[in-house]
């Protein structure tokens, strides 16, 4: 079942599931991609691919030439650091669930009173 089905889970895990860019126009309305945000699911999703790449060569190729694509072809990155910075634990919540306060910026000692 690997080749047939792996071939199709394969695209959508590489495309929507670990590298989707978000558009600016997305990201103007709110919509975060990709779709596997946190370290579990991300971390779930390397394991699948690793396990449809095992002993399927269609499949392995299939993950490397996508991966060189991608670091070849990234016109949405530039020169500045930031544009490489991908971070996807930034959009986590804390493993206790809870969400700070945002500080817009000198306002810490009104939000530590407010915490």
């Amino acid at each position: 079942m690997k080749s047939p089905v792996g071939a199709k889970l394969i695209d959508f895990l590489l495309t929507e599931g670990l590298f989707e860019i978000p558009d600016p126009e997305d990201r103007k309305k709110g919509i975060s991609k990709p779709k596997c945000k946190n370290e579990k699911t991300r971390s779930a999703a390397l394991k699948l691919l690793q396990v449809l790449s095992r002993d399927v060569p269609a499949n392995f190729s299939k993950v490397l030439k996508f991966m060189s694509d991608f670091i070849q072809d990234t016109p949405q990155r530039t020169k500045k650091e930031s544009d490489w910075a991908i971070v996807p634990a930034d959009k986590e919540k804390a493993a206790s669930g809870y969400v700070g306060i945002f500080n817009p910026g000198c306002i810490c000692y009104m939000i530590s009173m407010f915490q």
